[in-house]
């Protein structure tokens, strides 16, 4: 995984580099707010990726957005 970081902080324009570290992986969600918006898809743990918006829900959770309006919590 060090080669995947190094390049990515090397080529990337995104602001943040993530690493998924829970055993169950992330959900992906269409929406920062998780009550209004629907699971698109999952993350595996060990996943490494770019995020380009960090946001807090109005409920206190940090997420973060990884594509056009998909968020994951941190």
């Amino acid at each position: 995984h060090l080669e995947e970081v190094s390049s990515l902080l090397i080529t990337s324009k995104a602001p943040f580099i993530l690493k998924i570290l829970l055993e169950n992986g992330a959900t992906i969600r269409d929406g920062i707010e998780i009550d209004d918006s629907s699971v698109v898809g999952t993350l595996s743990c060990n996943t490494i990726l770019e995020a380009f918006e960090k946001k807090m829900t109005n409920d206190g959770i940090m997420r973060y957005r990884i594509g056009e309006n998909d968020w994951i919590s941190a």
